[in-house]
């Protein structure tokens, strides 16, 4: 005879794999240190490379348009100062980045900790039925 709560119980665990697939994966195959330092060396890198596309456009812009009013000097402050304001915002955006995948862990390690208490109540509910098949004898009914 099926056992209609097993069954239930496997089906809800089975769409939540499906689901949480990646989340529970993150858990499993990564400390969370290192966790936050793979997604901290990712996010910065992509938001350098865009920061410094961005910037190198709106400074093309800026000098092919009043080429002929710029001196040395404003190109040395303009590149100072988009060096700062790069580190600047890279810091911020590091303490935020940190945050976040710290965050997210978090959320995957409850989501693999649901999933390994849920493989625990089937594992029960597998030995439960075992013991109502088998006689006190230890054979089967």
């Amino acid at each position: 005879m099926i056992n209609q709560k097993r069954v239930g119980h496997m089906t809800r665990m089975a769409v939540f794999e499906k689901y949480e697939e990646k989340d529970i994966e993150i858990a499993v195959h990564y400390k969370k240190e290192d966790y936050i330092r793979q997604v901290v060396l990712m996010r910065t890198v992509v938001g350098i490379i865009y920061f410094l596309t961005m910037y190198v456009l709106v400074a093309a812009l800026f000098f092919a348009t009043y080429l002929d009013r710029v001196d040395s000097t404003v190109i040395m402050v303009s590149i100072a100062g988009g060096l700062i304001w790069l580190a600047v915002r890279t810091f911020f955006h590091v303490q935020h980045v940190r945050e976040y995948a710290a965050d997210r862990y978090d959320e995957c390690r409850a989501k693999l900790e649901r999933f390994e208490r849920d493989l625990g109540e089937l594992n029960t509910m597998y030995d439960d039925e075992l013991a109502q098949t088998t006689s006190w004898s230890g054979e089967l009914i």
